[in-house]
């Protein structure tokens, strides 16, 4: 065998044992809770979207923020959809639930199929703390077809217990997830009834 063919084997194998040494990769979903179903179902069509996140938390590795402020990325925890997309994806189940119907479209959604009221999510925190807390912050609004707001922007501030391993860490996100879809459907609800 010729010195570079040598080489190349030598490298091959050092690379395939440093992959056998690092940690397994574990992939998670947010997952939509179960919700009370309503006595009858909300009337208008709802539109879902957009849901932003900052960069910061908007990538595959799960992320966390340390208690000086500083944000860790975990090289073994990762959602298995972007983040938006998941968050996305879950109000929509918690919503449909929620309000007992089915006309859900996500955005962006075609002319064609433009809804009665569109929810508009910007999530500002997102993420598990020091203190085993996972804190979800997020500006929403409703619009009608229009474009007026059918209610004024609100913020909503969301603490669920985290837990310390990944598994726990998920649970929470999805739990605080739940709960924000339930200020929502709650303050839909509310519109109907002026």
């Amino acid at each position: 065998m010729r010195r570079p063919a040598i080489a190349c084997l030598a490298l091959v194998a050092i690379l395939a044992a440093g992959c056998a040494s690092s940690p397994p990769t574990g992939l998670y979903l947010l997952a939509a809770l179960a919700q009370p179903a309503p006595a009858q179902p909300f009337p208008d069509s709802l539109g879902i979207g957009p849901v932003s996140l900052p960069d910061y938390l908007d990538r595959l590795q799960i992320v966390t923020r340390g208690a000086s402020g500083e944000i860790a990325v975990s090289d073994t925890e990762r959602w298995a959809e972007p983040l938006h997309e998941g968050l996305a994806r879950v109000l929509d189940e918690n919503l449909a639930a929620l309000l007992g119907t089915q006309r859900i479209v996500r955005f962006p959604w075609p002319a064609a199929a433009a809804p009665d009221v569109q929810v508009a999510v910007e999530v500002l925190r997102f993420e598990a703390g020091p203190d085993a807390s996972l804190r979800l912050e997020a500006r929403w609004s409703v619009r009608a077809r229009g474009g007026e707001f059918a209610l004024e922007p609100r913020l909503t501030r969301i603490e669920v217990p985290a837990g310390g391993g990944a598994g726990e860490r998920v649970r929470a996100h999805s739990e605080a997830a739940s709960r924000l879809a339930r200020e929502i459907a709650s303050a839909l609800w509310a519109t109907l009834r002026r």
